[in-house]
């Protein structure tokens, strides 16, 4: 599994007792299925947004750093905790927010960064971009990737296409394992950012993003931003556009 258990504090009687009202299942079936999606649903749902960032879109992103560093930036890039070839546990949450904080603090250690540090955070790292940007001005400016406003809308996006009858077990599934979705909000936290400049790009073919996420993000930023659309752009292709 992907997570370790921990202590249940989510309110499971309220789900229980929907569920068995629209499916007729009683008490006892409901947990047992629940049971089962808490230890599935998230290793599935990990496993698919990793195939969604192939190689060839590994070699896409490796292009935008190019980009940047041919332009006179210097680039550091790192795997979150879990992902690539970094070690650790993946917490979608407050890990990846530690490990981002961390290369800020080696970043802003080297003697040769001039004129202050800049954040390009894509998909899921870009929640983690959010929430330290807003918390260390040594952060002058945020780029946003096919971010999502939420952790809690990401998931009930990502289960939502089997309805509230799939989105309530794996939000449950997410408490059970001691992940607090209300906790990654970026929606709630870019708005602080200011008056640091926030760029927020998105594709208008983006299978993972709506463009209505992207237009909420940027919605609740406040300026200076800019809300940049690629057309025809999938999650991750930014290079190719």
């Amino acid at each position: 599994r992907m997570f370790a258990t921990t202590t249940l504090d989510y309110p499971i009687e309220p789900t229980l007792t929907l569920l068995g009202d629209a499916t007729g299942l009683a008490r006892e079936a409901l947990l047992e299925k629940l049971g089962a999606i808490d230890k599935k649903a998230l290793d599935a749902l990990l496993k698919s947004l990793g195939k969604k960032l192939d190689k060839p879109r590994v070699s896409l992103l490796k292009a935008e750093l190019e980009a940047l560093r041919q332009a006179g930036f210097g680039v550091a890039s790192f795997d979150e905790p879990g992902h690539g070839e970094s070690e650790g546990e993946v917490t979608l949450g407050e890990g990846e927010k530690e490990a981002l904080a961390t290369v800020v603090d080696f970043v802003a250690e080297q003697p040769d960064v001039q004129g202050g540090i800049g954040i390009l955070g894509f998909s899921v790292g870009g929640s983690a971009a959010v929430r330290v940007a807003a918390d260390d001005r040594r952060v002058r400016s945020l780029v946003l990737c096919g971010t999502w406003t939420s952790l809690e809308g990401e998931f009930s996006y990502e289960f939502g296409r089997w309805g509230w009858l799939s989105q309530w077990p794996a939000l449950w599934a997410l408490r059970v394992n001691g992940i607090h979705s209300e906790d990654v909000q970026p929606v709630s936290d870019i708005s602080h950012i200011t008056p640091r400049p926030v760029l927020v790009i998105s594709g208008d073919a983006d299978e993972v993003v709506p463009m209505e996420v992207s237009s909420a993000l940027y919605s609740a930023s406040k300026p200076p931003h800019q809300w940049k659309v690629l057309p025809g752009t999938h999650h991750g292709d930014y290079a190719a556009s």
